[in-house]
């Protein structure tokens, strides 16, 4: 079953385009993911919200991040951003966010796993079936698995390096879910990224980056085959932070 579905629509500007008139996933990750916010604002409990994440100083976090890209959504086209609550448990809740283009063909389709994040001790902290309740989010007791293809090191570059700017860091005082796919993107180069685009991704985080810290970003590349190529990038620091899959397809006449 299906929680309460939320219907925003979107017009991206051409301002926010990249150098092929689409619209950097970097950038539709965020619009997607704000839609959340604003089904909070919908359902009249913003104030309510606000103040109890306050109270117990919480905050969401994203841990999982997959999208499928059927067609990336060019600069001045409007969106139908829909999302909704697929299922909660004790820790982690699942929300698929789809948009629609205006023929209404879904062109994008996002899941995500969030989470409360305890701001204070650093570490997640348990849903409130009240609040999950409210966004129409059925309990199942299983944990869902968050599975990403294995990294092999020794079939990784070198890596990159990555130094955190002032402005990566978010509201959580860590870095940005979006920027993790910032630089996966980078340390691939531009010849690779004028050569082809990404269909799908998949994003699992696994312990924040701070400001002040620094990246490495290794990745591995799979053979080509039939103009399709697999890379999965590791973010690490002094710890393991993130793994970021992309599945591209080759640019046909500069798409």
């Amino acid at each position: 079953m299906t929680g309460n579905k939320f219907t925003r629509e979107f017009t991206l500007p051409p301002y926010l385009s990249d150098r092929y008139r689409n619209i950097p996933l970097t950038t539709l990750s965020s619009i997607l993911v704000s839609v959340l916010g604003q089904q909070s604002e919908e359902l009249g409990q913003e104030a309510e919200l606000e103040a109890y994440f306050k109270e117990k100083n919480l905050s969401w976090i994203i841990l999982k991040f997959d999208m499928d890209i059927d067609r990336q959504p060019d600069a001045g086209e409007k969106l139908r951003v829909e999302t909704y609550a697929t299922g909660y448990n004790k820790l982690f809740c699942y929300r698929q966010i789809d948009a629609y283009d205006e023929q209404g063909d879904l062109v994008v389709q996002s899941t995500v796993t969030y989470a409360w994040f305890d701001m204070t001790k650093r570490k997640l902290a348990r849903l409130d079936p009240d609040i999950m309740t409210l966004y129409g989010a059925d309990y199942e007791k299983r944990i869902r698995r968050m599975k990403t293809p294995e990294f092999d090191p020794d079939q990784a570059s070198e890596g990159d390096h990555f130094e955190v700017t002032y402005f990566d860091i978010d509201i959580n005082n860590h870095v940005n879910f979006t920027i993790y796919l910032k630089w996966a993107i980078q340390s691939l180069g531009v010849d690779f990224m004028n050569r082809h685009r990404v269909q799908s991704l998949s994003i699992k985080y696994d312990k924040e980056v701070l400001e002040g810290e620094e990246v490495t970003v290794k990745t591995s590349l799979s053979p080509e085959e039939d103009g399709q190529v697999q890379t999965i990038s590791k973010v690490e620091s002094s710890r393991d932070n993130a793994t970021v899959v992309l599945d591209w397809v080759q640019r046909q006449n500069q798409d």
